[in-house]
């Protein structure tokens, strides 16, 4: 299989923001927002767009405004919420 595979990095250093993307030549994309974990460790929300369509997935991470640019114009954003009753530090809830 010859598959081109070209990947861009982008930074906006103002927002301490990364996002990378990853595009094949059969037309699908794959991106990774930084979003935020209790850890600290590198944690990322994920979008794939293919065929016109886009799915977002939130990852474990508390509420910061890169999910918004995750979710932008997706068909369906699936996102990670440890509990709808209460609050839990460092996690979505609703």
């Amino acid at each position: 299989m010859n598959t081109k595979c070209v990947m861009v990095a982008k930074c906006d250093v103002a927002a301490n923001r990364k996002t990378w993307s990853i595009s094949w030549a059969g037309g699908a994309s794959f991106a990774r927002l930084r979003v935020k974990h209790a850890s600290g460790a590198p944690a990322y929300a994920l979008r794939v767009e293919y065929g016109g369509k886009v799915i977002t997935y939130s990852g474990d991470t508390e509420w910061t405004e890169s999910l918004v640019e995750a979710a932008r114009g997706a068909d369906l954003f699936v996102c990670e919420a440890y509990f709808f009753v209460k609050k839990v530090k460092y996690h979505l809830d609703y």
